[in-house]
């Protein structure tokens, strides 16, 4: 890039408020009708300044901006207070819930109808054999006993 290229662009590129001297406004104006290439260097930058201006992005209230910083901030102190405690309670729960379970096992008292195991004495069938069980059962003839 020639010297005079990198002069216009530096001069530019100046902040746009300051006011610049008669000899460097002379040699800005003089070289953008002489390079099309920095002229258009300069169109393209006064774009980008026009957006970029204040008035070009939406204002937001001050007001509500602290409101939800303060509501994030409450937020996150919230989230770190559950994550320390969070364990603590999913270990109290399952404790609870493993003592309710003892609890109701040991107090049910066994029902009344429960039926429980008793020895029988062989008693004689019709048929003249020795039988557990009585004459309606699907026991057969007691082993090693004869029927006559």
């Amino acid at each position: 890039m020639p010297n005079p290229c990198k002069r216009f662009r530096r001069l530019v590129l100046s902040d746009p408020e300051i006011d610049w001297d008669p000899a460097d406004s002379a040699f800005v104006t003089g070289h953008r009708s002489g390079c099309s290439k920095c002229a258009h260097y300069e169109r393209e930058l006064n774009t980008s300044r026009a957006a970029l201006t204040p008035g070009a992005l939406p204002n937001t209230p001050e007001d509500d901006f602290a409101q939800k910083v303060t509501e994030r901030m409450t937020q996150a102190q919230l989230r770190r207070q559950l994550s320390v405690w969070r364990p603590a309670l999913i270990g109290g729960v399952a404790a609870a819930i493993v003592v309710a379970a003892v609890l109701q096992i040991l107090t049910v008292e066994p029902a009344a109808t429960t039926p429980t195991l008793q020895r029988t004495e062989a008693t004689p069938s019709k048929s003249g054999g020795n039988r557990l069980f009585d004459s309606g059962s699907i026991a057969g003839p007691t082993p090693g006993v004869s029927d006559s």
